[in-house]
């Protein structure tokens, strides 16, 4: 087994991923890797779980306690969370809006979208999160 050096970011992620699997009695069954973060398909007991690392310091550093204020309403449960790491109820069969747009059902997928954003009801603000008026200093560049 070849060995990365301490500083080498990826290898960094990836100990983190296997360290919170632990910490959290996660048994990790697949990993996906986008641009951002490492994405763990897991169970803890007999619950089927998502374990997602963040590969740096940016807008997905806090998002477990984002997902934490909306207790489940609308958005997955959060089981655990640590800044940079969260543990959420995987959500199954978990369909994706994708589907319907693919088939030209705009309608629907804005239909079922909408039906979400009207769940999610936060208990309180996260300091830490962006602001739709944050969001949008974004188009003046």
């Amino acid at each position: 087994m070849t060995l990365k050096a301490p500083d080498d970011p990826a290898a960094d992620v990836r100990a983190g991923l296997r360290a919170h699997a632990a910490e959290w009695g996660v048994v990790v069954d697949t990993v996906g890797e986008t641009a951002t973060s490492l994405i763990a398909y897991g169970r803890r007991g007999e619950l089927a779980v998502v374990l997602k690392v963040v590969k740096q310091h940016g807008d997905e550093w806090s998002s477990g306690a984002v997902l934490r204020s909306f207790d489940g309403r609308g958005v997955a449960r959060v089981y655990e969370q640590t800044p940079g790491a969260l543990l959420i109820e995987r959500l199954v069969p978990g369909n994706s809006l994708v589907d319907l747009v693919v088939r030209g059902d705009d309608d629907a997928a804005t239909t079922v979208l909408a039906g979400i954003i009207a769940a999610m009801t936060p208990s309180s603000a996260i300091v830490t999160s962006p602001t739709v008026g944050d969001w949008g200093k974004g188009f003046a560049w």
